[in-house]
């Protein structure tokens, strides 16, 4: 993963040379490995490269040809295809930035209906004075853009707007009610908003277009559903299934022979597929297993003594599955300490590392970047978006038959006379009549309620934050393109940065969810365990501890929970910054919500609260943010 950034000067008023050193001073806290600069009277482009596969090395300079100048941070998967389609020569030695620059020298804006794999880049047309920025399918790699004083500045990280002067880098509060309201409501907001006024994210599967004064966003890839009406052969779909889902994952070892691919190992069924399907992939290569790590988030004794009651222990799958690959010991890392032992310093490093204010962060993986960084391991894959698509519980398949309406389907379901049958009507029939309702969270109690009245998503139509339940594939749509699975992918990327690391998401290729939205939802009904589509296509490389467990708590869960109670204990004992009394907050009920056991299901939120009301009362925002970003330089 690279990072680029820079601005486009619409008239002669502001000099972009300026304007390019500002955001280059405040992206000097990443190095990589090489950099690139463009720079024109009309426009500043600079790519800072990550070598994280075989090909980039072969990039130290920004990547251009006599029309075009492109910066990226991107891997493409289907180098094969393109390789062929657009004659590039010395297709193994060309890096994935020159791949998107032949594509879109051959079909310009639409070159992006033609790549696979995770991507976001700019390019400059130096003929047509004309700009195109894109990104990624599901939002995997950050694009961030703004138009101001005449200008348009666009980065892969917000930390690059931060110099700037006449960027307003007050807090919007719509944003920030949005915090204080509970996690619930970020997770449906349109993930184009940003914490800062005038300043946002390009949509993933969207591209801008600059010309001729005008500025045009277009949805290039749309995921829709599909109800095939003709039965299907199982056991096809299944190897079909299989070999997508070994390309998913062979495509993200890229780079496994210079330096270390690490496993996210949790011990959970979308981790243990993965682990499984590389072992399969590298088994021609046995060799490449000494660049092969595990990481793996464990239970400490402290918080397996809290939580006990809780948790269901992840790590002797983890060892299981480690010692039939013959893990190289040295390889293997267990991690039970999370970073920060206090939420103030976590929320620091939550502004440092985002560029601001954000919701969705990852910072208990900063032990993970730590240890891989410590070895030189520099890509770690990660089990993330099963959940929302590839790996889905199925116990909603039946919606596509109420959805479908055909008479025989429904009435051969109701003749059944069981009672899950009708229980999954009622609960489709309720989701259809009154929907997802946006459920206050009790967070709500301590808010004064006409701050939430005049700032809470005003500027967000509620279409855009509700969950489409007209049927199985509906949902399952709506779960991998919502807000938060494009916000985790962000999150983790622009922490992994920071130790010149990338994260890579087998799961979250769109070629398994293109196919699987095609199959006919009977595919994915329950049986003795949940999950049993992807339990059945790749049964010959999973262990049977792993096909037939349905216990799960992830070793994430108990992790956080712990850190957080924690963070919590230690606001009781020592008390809450006097600063932090403000008018929108009763701290005195948080406090005492917070000593009731009931409270602590939702301890994130709390100290999503509590962290954001915090930030809300400082009256040296400004002078917070330039002092980050003073310590980068």
């Amino acid at each position: 993963m690279s990072q680029f950034f820079g601005c486009l000067s619409l008239d002669d008023t502001m000099i972009v040379s300026e304007i390019g050193l500002k955001m280059y001073q405040a992206m000097n806290f990443f190095r990589g490995d090489a950099e690139g600069v463009y720079q024109s009277d009309e426009i500043y482009i600079c790519n800072k490269f990550l070598f994280n596969t075989p090909e980039s090395f072969n990039t130290s300079v920004i990547v251009q040809n006599d029309r075009y100048v492109m910066a990226a941070s991107c891997r493409i998967d289907n180098r094969e295809k393109l390789a062929s389609e657009l004659k590039i020569n010395d297709p193994l030695k060309a890096s994935d930035h020159e791949y998107i620059l032949a594509a879109y020298t051959a079909y310009q804006n639409d070159c992006v209906k033609h790549l696979i794999g995770d991507f976001a880049f700019v390019v400059w047309d130096k003929q047509q004075k004309a700009l195109f920025m894109a990104r990624d399918h599901l939002g995997v790699k950050p694009m961030f853009y703004t138009c101001q004083q005449n200008l348009i500045l666009f980065t892969s990280d917000l930390n690059a707007f931060l110099q700037l002067p006449f960027i307003d880098l007050s807090y919007k509060k719509s944003y920030v009610a949005g915090l204080l309201h509970g996690s619930y409501i970020l997770k449906y907001l349109n993930v184009k908003h940003t914490c800062y006024h005038d300043v946002y994210r390009l949509e993933p599967s969207h591209y801008l277009f600059y010309f001729n004064e005008r500025v045009q966003i277009t949805k290039y890839w749309e995921l829709k559903p599909c109800f095939p009406e003709k039965p299907v052969d199982e056991e096809l779909a299944y190897r079909e299934f299989y070999q997508l889902f070994f390309e998913a994952v062979r495509c993200r070892l890229r780079g496994i022979e210079s330096f270390g691919v690490g496993l996210e190992l949790s011990g959970g069924l979308d981790s243990s597929t993965i682990a499984c399907m590389a072992n399969v992939v590298l088994s021609a290569k046995k060799s490449l297993f000494e660049n092969l790590y595990s990481f793996s988030l464990v239970q400490s004794d402290e918080g397996r003594v809290l939580a006990e009651k809780e948790i269901v222990e992840e790590e002797y799958i983890q060892n299981q599955l480690l010692d039939s690959f013959g893990f190289n010991k040295k390889n293997i890392f267990k991690l039970n300490r999370h970073p920060f032992t206090n939420y103030q310093d976590e929320l620091q490093e939550t502004i440092r590392v985002h560029g601001g204010l954000n919701k969705q962060y990852t910072t208990w993986q900063n032990a993970i970047y730590e240890a891989m960084q410590s070895v030189g391991c520099r890509v770690k894959l990660s089990g993330f978006s099963g959940d929302e698509f590839v790996t889905d519980y199925g116990t909603r398949w039946m919606w596509d038959i109420w959805y479908s309406c055909r008479p025989a389907r429904v009435m051969k379901e109701l003749l059944k006379f069981d009672i899950a049958v009708y229980k999954s009507l009622f609960r489709y029939l309720q989701g259809r009549l009154f929907g997802f309702k946006m459920n206050k969270a009790s967070i709500a109690k301590e808010i004064d309620s006409d701050f939430l009245k005049a700032e809470r998503l005003k500027d967000l139509p509620a279409k855009e934050y509700s969950i489409d339940v007209k049927s199985y594939k509906h949902f399952m749509i709506s779960r991998i393109m919502r807000p938060f699975t494009s916000l985790r992918f962000e999150s983790e990327n622009l922490h992994a940065l920071r130790a010149n690391s990338e994260c890579r998401y087998p799961m979250a290729d769109i070629r398994l969810l293109e196919f699987m939205i095609q199959l006919p939802a009977e595919m994915f009904r329950p049986g003795e365990v949940k999950r049993n589509f992807i339990r059945k296509s790749l049964h010959s490389i999973l262990p049977k501890y792993v096909i037939s467990r349905d216990d799960k708590t992830g070793a994430v869960i108990p992790y956080l929970r712990y850190k957080n109670k924690v963070f919590i204990n230690q606001l009781l004992e020592d008390g809450l910054p006097a600063d932090i009394e403000c008018d929108l907050v009763d701290v005195k009920k948080i406090l005492d919500r917070l000593k009731t056991p009931e409270s602590l299901k939702r301890e994130t939120d709390v100290i999503s609260l509590l962290t954001a009301a915090y930030l809300v009362k400082m009256e040296h925002q400004y002078r917070l943010h330039y002092l980050l970003c003073q310590n980068r330089l």
